[in-house]
């Protein structure tokens, strides 16, 4: 069981060897993601010739695979290629989520918009824009969650 009396506290140095190798081991990560992200474009923005002896574009070739993928139900990747259409669609996110997603957006606007405004007056010597404004953010947060429940219903 975990208790005070087993706990180790590393000391400075040992949490400063142990940040560096995390930081290293992080590093080592983002470049093996970008570099696997260059091959990805290199590949997709690439010529190639097809089995006809057309020239086709790596974007034309991977589409075309995917194609005969999804022409196949029986296959085993038939799954993965379904998954991955729907991904590169935009087709996962439900009209509903996407509509919520914009409604809130507007609203983190407005309220950032809000608060702005609010910082201004508050640096004003004259408190009556302050409340005003108080009853205003309470009318427009009462109306973007209204209209965010419409939307959902």
């Amino acid at each position: 069981m975990v208790n005070k009396q087993n706990l180790k506290v590393p000391t400075s140095e040992e949490a400063r060897a142990n940040g560096r190798k995390g930081g290293l081991a992080s590093a080592q990560s983002r470049k093996r993601k970008a570099d696997m992200q260059r091959i990805a474009q290199d590949v997709l923005d690439g010529v190639y010739t097809a089995k006809d002896g057309r020239q086709i574009t790596g974007e034309e070739a991977v589409i075309q695979g995917l194609v005969y993928l999804l022409s196949k139900p029986d296959s085993p990747r038939f799954v993965q290629a379904v998954q991955l259409l729907a991904t590169l669609t935009g087709a996962e996110t439900t009209r509903e989520e996407k509509e919520k997603i914009k409604a809130e957006t507007k609203y983190i606007k407005a309220e950032t918009k809000l608060v702005e405004a609010k910082t201004k007056l508050m640096t004003m010597e004259d408190d009556t824009g302050l409340a005003k404004l108080d009853e205003i953010i309470a009318g427009l947060t009462e109306a973007a969650y209204a209209e965010t429940d419409t939307e959902t219903e």
